[in-house]
């Protein structure tokens, strides 16, 4: 069936967004010869060892590391293939947003905003440029919410087997996305009316299901499911209000009172009413004070979600005459906050240290000494130049050498055997390095 001039169009602009987004989140990652962020390197350990060893070195959710092996082995370049494939995977996530933008609200301009909004914005910057994993997870989550929809919208089987596709594609790549999927089959759920409560029980039972299976087999996902019991086993012990951001605790609440608002007074598209609510309770919900420091920080970069259903509600829901400014403004709000967090993305080290930390390894090997690197944050780094090395003393034996930053709070202690402007190592007693006389 030839496709109609509305598609390609739809085609296009969908395309257009992506396109926009990778150029967007890769940008600043290009900037530097090292994959920035804290778990940077921790992507390409993983990726060296499925392409070296067949497995990963870490249980993990697998499939963003098998992403990123094909695009190894067709770049040539680890430190490369994580980077291009956690922006694009994570800006494809515009082509379902546009899609499912368009069908709620029938506007091509409401539809475009969201699909760059979904990319272009200072929680998705952080995300694709450290937490891959969460990030590449957007693309799974948006597909699942795009199916969901279809499926209350009409209850097409096909729109059934594909939000359970998604969503055991959002479970195989991030615990948190997976989450997010299981508030929204929830909500819809719970917001619904009627025929269309009906239609929402079956996106809501499989992801009900979906978690009694991960609990049954938490090896599919590396254990992750545990992660979220923990967090509800935290939050229900700790109510501790930890560091608040004002411009993005201010963005989230703007955005989500926008979509509860939107949500009394859409009555075109009880699909878009149930989006609207949901997305908006989800916005608070991610961004909730009591929840325990460490969980909301990660937490509120998922906000980046409902912040692109907002910005195509909200657009949409003006005259159709001013729908172009609404979006311009929107957006130019989001990209300005989305350029201030290019200063972050940048490498845990620098790159002078990651050829300190090289050739102290190498020397650390040529005088038979084991490295030892108690630094979790450097030692990924050196995981990624070599298989042995260790986090504590205590997993080897003797002789080993304790490795560490300059900058580290404590030092190790004993001879140098190696010392730099950035990587120290020590042994913490002399060595005897060449063999005893006779």
């Amino acid at each position: 069936m030839p496709v109609g001039k509305g598609e390609a169009l739809d085609a296009a602009l969908a395309f257009t967004a992506a396109f926009l987004g990778f150029a967007f989140l890769y940008h600043p990652m290009a900037s530097t010869p090292l994959v920035p962020g804290i778990d940077g390197p921790y992507y390409v350990v993983q990726v060296r060892w499925l392409l070296t060893h067949g497995q990963m070195k870490y249980p993990d959710p697998p499939l963003a590391f098998y992403l990123m092996s094909v695009a190894a082995l067709v770049l040539g370049d680890i430190f490369v293939a994580v980077e291009v494939t956690s922006a694009l995977v994570t800006a494809l996530a515009a082509l379902p947003t546009y899609a499912l933008i368009k069908r709620v609200t029938g506007s091509r301009i409401a539809a475009f905003a969201s699909a760059l909004a979904i990319s272009l914005n200072p929680f998705v910057v952080r995300l694709s440029s450290d937490f891959m994993k969460n990030s590449m997870g957007l693309l799974w989550l948006a597909l699942f919410l795009y199916f969901n929809a279809r499926y209350i919208d009409r209850g097409s089987k096909a729109d059934l087997f594909g939000l359970i596709a998604s969503l055991v594609l959002t479970a195989l790549t991030h615990i948190l996305d997976y989450g997010v999927a299981l508030l929204y089959a929830t909500l819809g759920f719970l917001f619904a009316r009627g025929e269309y409560r009906r239609r929402a029980a079956p996106g809501a039972a499989v992801a009900l299901l979906s978690v009694l299976a991960l609990v049954a087999a938490p090896f599919i996902v590396g254990g992750d499911i545990w992660k979220g019991f923990a967090f509800l086993e935290e939050l229900a012990e700790e109510a501790d209000i930890g560091f608040i951001r004002l411009d993005w605790l201010a963005l989230s609440v703007g955005v989500s009172a926008s979509l509860l608002i939107a949500s009394f007074f859409v009555k075109e598209s009880a699909v878009l009413s149930l989006l609207s609510a949901s997305s908006g309770v989800i916005g608070l919900a991610l961004n909730l004070p009591f929840i325990p420091p460490k969980w909301l920080f990660r937490f509120r970069l998922m906000t980046a979600v409902p912040l692109a259903h907002g910005v195509g509600v909200a657009t949409a829901v003006v005259k159709e005459g001013y729908r172009p400014a609404v979006a311009a403004l929107l957006l130019a709000l989001v990209v300005t906050m989305g350029f201030g967090a290019y200063r972050v993305v940048r490498p845990s080290i620098p790159p002078l240290a990651y050829a300190e930390l090289r050739a102290a390894l190498e020397k650390l090997e040529e005088v038979g000494l084991k490295p030892v690197i108690p630094d979790t944050r450097l030692r990924y780094w050196a995981e990624t130049l070599s298989d042995n090395v260790y986090k504590r003393a205590g997993d080897i034996g003797e002789p080993y050498a304790t490795v560490a930053l300059k900058t580290a709070r404590r030092l190790p202690r004993g001879a140098p055997v190696f010392e730099g402007r950035f990587i120290i190592a020590a042994v913490p007693r002399a060595p005897s390095l060449k063999p005893p006389r006779p």
